[in-house]
């Protein structure tokens, strides 16, 4: 998952690729903006945590329980018995029950 995450006096882009846990201390694995993979320790990365790059209309099969937590985006069905001018109907009602 891309991530920002504070760097001395800016940002860094990451690709946050796991999580592990060694000697009782968690760690967040990611690729680093030269390719390198490197993990820090979570409480650090979630307190240098600026931006998470996500599908906000995925689905999530399992909870995120904190970063890390094994999951899966999958996109939400659309209902086949709707067309698409059905699902713009029903929003425009809803927006004008809403707005009044």
């Amino acid at each position: 998952m891309p991530v920002a995450v504070s760097w001395g006096d800016g940002y860094h882009k990451l690709l946050v690729t796991g999580t592990e846990t060694i000697d009782g201390q968690e760690y967040i694995k990611y690729i680093n903006p030269w390719g390198r993979e490197e993990r820090m320790p979570r409480e650090e990365f979630e307190a240098r945590l600026a931006d998470i790059n996500y599908d906000p209309r995925a689905q999530l099969q399992a909870s995120l329980g904190g970063l890390g937590g094994g999951i899966v985006p999958q996109p939400k069905p659309t209902p086949s018995h709707r067309s698409d001018g059905d699902l713009d109907r029903e929003r425009l009602q809803r927006y004008v029950q809403v707005r009044g």
